[in-house]
């Protein structure tokens, strides 16, 4: 899922537009939808993993 923008808790820890989320928590992620779902069951903090200039890493985001 390709960021066009970032903001709040997202933008806080690092992710940017043109960033691609591959994954939360380990979970894949195919949209937007499927984000927001996974966050709704998630904890006060996730791993993203994202693709950014041809590299895989792993931002941990705080959404408390």
């Amino acid at each position: 899922m390709l960021v066009e923008n970032a903001s709040g808790p997202a933008a806080r820890a690092g992710i940017r537009r043109g960033d691609i989320v591959l994954a939360l928590n380990g979970q894949p992620v195919r949209d937007v939808a499927q984000l927001r779902a996974l966050l709704d069951k998630s904890g006060r903090s996730v791993a993203l993993l994202i693709e950014r200039d041809n590299a895989r890493i792993f931002v941990p985001v705080d959404i408390a």
